[in-house]
C-alpha cells in the first residue's frame, strides 16, 4: 500500500531505490563489514554469524526501526532477520541480505529490497 502511495507521489521506483541502496552498500562496504563484525562478536563471540539480539541492537543504533511505519517496525526487522536466517547452517551473507532488506524497508519501498533475488558478489553481499 505504501509503495503505491509513494509511486503515485512521484517517489523513486523500487528498481531505482534498490540501485541506490546497493551503491551505498558498495561505497560503505568496509564500515558495514566492521559494524557487522562488531555486533556479531557481541553475541556468541563469533564474527561470522550474528544473532537476532545483536541484529536488533544494530538496527536500533542505526535508527532503522520506525514505530509509525507499516514496513519498518522492530517486528518487521526481526521478521526480515528470521526469514533470511531460517537455517543455522547458512553463513553471514544471509544476515547481510537481511541488512539490505532492512535498508529497503527503511527507504519505504513497501516490502523492502528482496536481497535474496539479487545474487551475491565476491564478498557475499547481495549484488
Amino acid at each position: 500500500m505504501e509503495h503505491r502511495k509513494n509511486k503515485a507521489a512521484g517517489a523513486p521506483t523500487l528498481a531505482a531505490m534498490t540501485a541506490r541502496i546497493l551503491a551505498a552498500v558498495q561505497h560503505h562496504y568496509l564500515r558495514l563489514e566492521a559494524a557487522f563484525r562488531y555486533y556479531a562478536s557481541l553475541g556468541s563471540g563469533n564474527i561470522i554469524t550474528m544473532q537476532l539480539n545483536e541484529f536488533s541492537q544494530l538496527m536500533t543504533v542505526c535508527q532503522v526501526p520506525e514505530s509509525e511505519s507499516s514496513t519498518c517496525r522492530r517486528a518487521d526487522l526481526d521478521t526480515i532477520f528470521i526469514t533470511t536466517n531460517f537455517d543455522e547452517t547458512q553463513d553471514r551473507a544471509d544476515t547481510k541480505s537481511g541488512m539490505l532488506e532492512a535498508a529497503g524497508a527503511k527507504a519505504g519501498s513497501g516490502k523492502g529490497v528482496r536481497a535474496s533475488g539479487l545474487g551475491k558478489d565476491s564478498r557475499g553481499w547481495a549484488a
